[in-house]
């Protein structure tokens, strides 16, 4: 048995290792992301400043943090624009990038080295939790069910919030875990503090509130020796329950450092349909009103924050006004209830999906009964996805689910200790985790982009997928070594991301020829049609998707683009950067394009490339 335990422990230190090399890996080969480049100043901002309005549509705590050693390095900053606008964070994201110049990629590989300790970290509860609970053979699987995972690993190398939340929300619960034991004085204020650190990160978090009271309920029945516990021990649980979250809001508003806390409930204006009672319709609309102004609550203090009250309308109001997405390649708005766990099916290995799929028929048809271990990985995880299937504007990016996967891996580790003694499950068992992992080796190193084959890998995952599940702007640096290695090549780029590929020495041309037009300008001066000469496009995946994106032109227009052709698809690209970026051959002549795979001017005549610029000018392909 000794040595069973050391193998048990030299499989989780390998799995530990393997996750660091491939998120350091994926530092290195990935630029900045979406929404990336504007939480690492806003990180220094809170710092720097001590204030919290930019990007306070999520709580401050994991951007603190990861943010803290890119403070320590001196960055330099520019605020001139950090409230000139609705979410102006991603102005001074662009500010930061242009103020730090070539020691900007040094700083963004700071703040994602302490995302990948986070992922670390849950890695590592996750096997003491499963460990103290279960068996350490049944924590090694649960371990890698989170450390084997490509999205978790996509994630876990980007500076951005999700993975510090899922730690937060995952150590959270473990406190509380650990005051179901024992609700005394020392778990009661850990719980609460814990609770507290939670909330600070993710308005999603909140969802722990509600889990917790009805794990409290569940825990009546159930107790961690699986006897009934008496009703007026329960009674202490529900009292010492209302203490942890009193606890949580002193610890929230401890993490803003009570910045203008306690405003009355009427004093704010809201844009969110939700807080002020009207309709979410235009993305410009500013906030304009309170549906409680006006009624005997007006006057009643809020116990909270001011920048947080505005991030949570802020963050509702975007759900409320709803993002688009892909399904059967058509570009949709909004998602269903179901989008989570469609998103889930298709992202998370099969190993995985095999192990939860055997878990769930192993409690239903032969346990038939839940332990309280089991009950609270179950109703966490649970309460985490019906949350997000109430927020259909924005809810089947995977990052959001994130937070579920650890809890999935603690009941995955409750049906592997109870089937670990019969010889063919463990068979089965075993060989789901040596499947995740050979997934994990094969799709490396292009884990943001990963699909299973359910989805029918990349291929097919481009048509049901979108977003931060397909295509984040990772590509750009391929896109600079095939440069490298066509120095010969005219390249033109439409690239969905963070940073103009010029930011990075990509040298791109401007589009040529009339290419796009409106009927007051051209966005090229150049009009000799004898000037016109093949050249190559790279387009990012989810530009050819449909999904509109904010590009930036030699002249500076325009601002929003959608790409709608016949010809601008994937099928007839000669070439693939990586998973996200893809290749177009363009050349003057029809006759030169039947004689190799390209795409002729005359060919994109009418094809459409709607372009709007701030003036709400519309460019096509002339």
């Amino acid at each position: 048995m000794k040595s069973n335990h050391i193998i048990h422990i030299i499989c989780y230190l390998f799995f530990i290792a393997l996750f660091m090399i491939m998120a350091m890996e994926n530092i290195a080969s990935n630029p900045v992301l979406i929404d990336e480049y504007a939480h690492i100043p806003a990180g220094v901002s809170h710092w720097q400043l001590g204030r919290h309005n930019l990007y306070r549509e999520n709580p401050p705590l994991v951007r603190m943090i990861s943010s803290f050693p890119v403070w320590l390095s001196h960055p330099k900053n520019d605020y001139s624009r950090s409230a000139t606008s609705y979410r102006s964070e991603w102005a001074v994201g662009e500010d930061f990038i242009k103020a730090n110049g070539a020691r900007y990629p040094l700083l963004v590989a700071k703040a994602r080295s302490v995302v990948i300790l986070m992922g670390v970290v849950c890695g590592l509860l996750i096997f003491i939790w499963t460990k103290d609970t279960q068996s350490t053979a049944a924590a090694v699987v649960a371990a890698s069910i989170w450390l084997l995972d490509p999205s978790v690993i996509a994630n876990s190398s980007i500076a951005t919030i999700d993975i510090g939340t899922t730690l937060f929300g995952f150590v959270a619960t473990f406190a509380f875990w650990k005051f179901l034991q024992n609700p005394g004085r020392y778990q009661t204020i850990v719980a609460g503090i814990a609770l507290g650190c939670a909330q600070a990160c993710k308005f999603s978090m909140l969802i722990l509130y509600p889990a917790f009271i009805l794990i409290i309920i569940i825990s009546s029945f159930s107790s961690i020796d699986e006897k009934m516990i008496s009703s007026k021990k329960s009674l202490i649980k529900f009292k010492n329950l209302l203490i942890v979250m009193l606890i949580s809001l002193i610890t929230l508003n401890f993490i803003y450092g009570f910045d203008r806390f306690g405003k009355p409930i009427g004093y704010f204006t809201f844009k969110s349909r939700l807080l002020s009672g009207i309709p979410t319709e235009s993305a410009d609309r500013p906030a304009q009103g309170n549906r409680l102004r006006g009624t005997w609550i007006e006057s009643i203090p809020v116990p909270l924050p001011e920048d947080y009250v505005k991030g949570f309308d802020s963050q509702k109001w975007d759900e409320e006004f709803g993002f688009y997405r892909i399904v059967h390649g058509r570009l949709i708005h909004r998602g269903e209830w179901y989008s989570p766990i469609v998103t889930l099916i298709y992202k998370l290995p099969l190993g995985t999906l095999a192990l939860l799929a055997a878990s769930i028929l192993y409690w239903i048809t032969i346990a038939r009964r839940f332990r309280l271990i089991e009950s609270l990985s179950a109703v966490t995880a649970l309460s985490i996805l019906a949350l997000l299937g109430t927020q259909t504007g924005l809810n089947w990016a995977i990052r959001y689910a994130l937070p579920a996967i650890p809890f999935i891996a603690l009941g995955i580790g409750g049906f592997v200790n109870a089937v670990w003694k019969y010889r063919l499950m463990k068979v089965f068992v075993v060989a789901c985790l040596v499947w995740n992992l050979s997934v994990l080796l094969g799709v490396h190193p292009h884990f943001q982009s990963y699909g299973n084959p359910i989805v029918g890998g990349i291929d097919g995952a481009r048509n049901e997928l979108c977003g931060s599940n397909l295509d984040w702007g990772q590509d750009l640096f391929r896109l600079k070594q095939w440069q490298i290695d066509h120095p010969d090549a005219d390249l033109a780029v439409l690239y969905y991301g963070a940073i103009s590929p010029t930011t990075i020495s990509i040298e791109t041309k401007p589009l040529p020829d009339r290419f796009l037009r409106s009927n007051e300008s051209y966005i090229s001066d150049i009009e000799s049609p004898a000037l016109r000469k093949p050249f190559y496009l790279a387009i990012s995946a989810a530009l050819l998707q449909g999904i509109p994106a904010d590009l930036r032109f030699e002249s500076g227009l325009p601002a929003h683009v959608f790409i709608k052709s016949k010809y601008l698809k994937f099928e007839k690209s000669i070439d693939r950067i990586g998973d996200t970026i893809y290749l177009f051959h363009i050349v003057p002549n029809p006759s030169d394009a039947k004689s190799m795979r390209s795409i002729s001017y005359d060919d994109l005549k009418g094809s459409l490339i709607e372009a709007t610029d701030d003036e709400r000018r519309t460019y096509t392909v002339l």
